[in-house]
């Protein structure tokens, strides 16, 4: 078995600026696991159009999507008890949208993500 320490060792440095192999899975892990966390942080700040939203890091545009509301696919919340919640209201979509990505990949790919939101003219991609 691979100790988990030793793979994030392997692919952290692909993490910050995606490339070769080791990126392709870096990625790869990165969508998997990050829109999650991503939409409930969103939605918990209760943010509002008179807000401004700073992302660190922004990636592939998780977060980006997360503001409409989500991604395509919708998750079920559930509650404690393991019953349905009711579906969490989508966060408010503020005035500016600042996103701070030092690798150029994914720069590209934030401003494709951003071309296809409503909200385009809010955002703004920096290095």
């Amino acid at each position: 078995m691979i100790p988990v320490k030793w793979v994030l060792g392997v692919l952290a440095p692909s993490m910050r600026s995606p490339s070769g192999i080791t990126g392709w899975f870096a990625q790869r892990l990165m969508e998997s696991s990050n829109p999650p966390s991503t939409r409930e942080g969103i939605q918990r700040l209760g943010l509002t159009s008179d807000d401004t939203f700073v992302e660190l890091g922004a990636g592939s545009g998780a977060g980006l999507k997360s503001l409409g509301g989500g991604e395509e696919e919708e998750e079920e919340n559930v509650g404690s008890d393991g019953t349905a919640d009711a579906p969490a209201a989508p966060a408010g979509i503020p005035s500016r949208i600042v996103c701070v990505e030092i690798s150029q990949d994914f720069r590209d790919e934030l401003e494709k993500v951003k071309a296809g939101l409503e909200y385009q003219d809010r955002g703004e991609i920096y290095p």
